[in-house]
């Protein structure tokens, strides 16, 4: 008799609310971190950027455009695109209509962060 049990779906290990809509963090390796963001209508996303990492956006839901600050363009996404940010580019997210992305940084940001200085009440 053969094994009937589906995989295990992947569990979210953190999840942000935003004004704008919601960031949950799939996957973290040392390699990447993975993130799924949803974005809501006539919201847009704070400009960002991750400076010496690479972001790519799999556009699983929706359209909209991403605006890219230093470029000064916006380029319009839809579902089943696949957008690369250059290490460092702020870019804010702008959909005409609630989207679905999947965010994949490499390497990993969080992989060599260090605390400095930790306040705890004593």
């Amino acid at each position: 008799m053969q094994n009937s049990q589906k995989p295990e779906q992947e569990k979210s290990i953190d999840r942000r609310e935003w004004p704008w809509g919601y960031e949950e963090t799939i996957t973290e390796t040392d390699e990447c971190l993975r993130k799924e963001l949803f974005i809501k209508k006539d919201h847009q996303t704070p400009f960002n950027h991750i400076s010496g990492n690479e972001e790519t956006l799999h556009i699983k839901k929706g359209q909209g455009s991403i605006h890219h600050l230093e470029k000064g363009l916006m380029e319009k996404y839809r579902k089943g695109d696949v957008i690369s940010i250059r290490k460092g580019e702020p870019y804010s997210i702008i959909p005409l209509e609630n989207s679905l992305l999947e965010k994949t940084i490499k390497p990993n940001p969080n992989k060599d962060k260090i605390s400095i200085r930790d306040y705890v009440e004593l």
